[in-house]
């Protein structure tokens, strides 16, 4: 069965209003320190120090990557703003976790120049990160170096 162009378009219009489909263009700036404070903040490894931005030391793996996603929370706890920002807090904190366990098992002790970009654009202070916001979905993409 053939659809024609108009029944298309009409669908893939409802679809994005009724917030089905997404292009996931939106881009949240959030706080480190904040993310740490959440209830997932326990998350992140104190035995494997990280750095944002800065760090020295010798240089084991250059440019690692750790690109993590969680559902945005819906539930009557939270409101829609507040469901964004700890799904980025726990992305955020699960990517990182992922940094330190390879670090560790790669004989580093710590994650160095660790960044936080977003389709080319990159968090422009030390102490924020860049979360991807979707229909139902968040990411956040990091990268560093891991070093002893």
């Amino acid at each position: 069965m053939r659809m024609s162009r108009g029944v298309f378009l009409v669908i893939t219009l409802a679809l994005l209003a009724s917030g089905c489909a997404s292009t996931g263009n939106a881009v949240q700036t959030l706080n480190i320190a904040d993310a740490k404070a959440s209830r997932y903040g326990d998350r992140i490894l104190p035995s494997v120090p990280v750095f944002f931005n800065t760090g020295d030391g010798e240089i084991i793996e250059a440019g690692l990557v750790s690109r993590r996603s969680s559902a945005i929370l819906r539930d009557e706890d939270y409101s829609r703003a507040s469901g964004i920002a700890q799904g980025c807090y726990r992305a955020f904190t699960t990517a990182v976790q992922r940094l330190q366990r390879v670090a560790k098992k790669r004989g580093a002790s710590k994650v160095i120049h660790l960044k936080s970009a977003v389709g080319g654009t990159t968090a422009r202070a030390a102490d924020t990160f860049l979360c991807r916001v979707g229909a139902a979905r968040v990411s956040v993409y990091l990268s560093g170096d891991l070093a002893r």
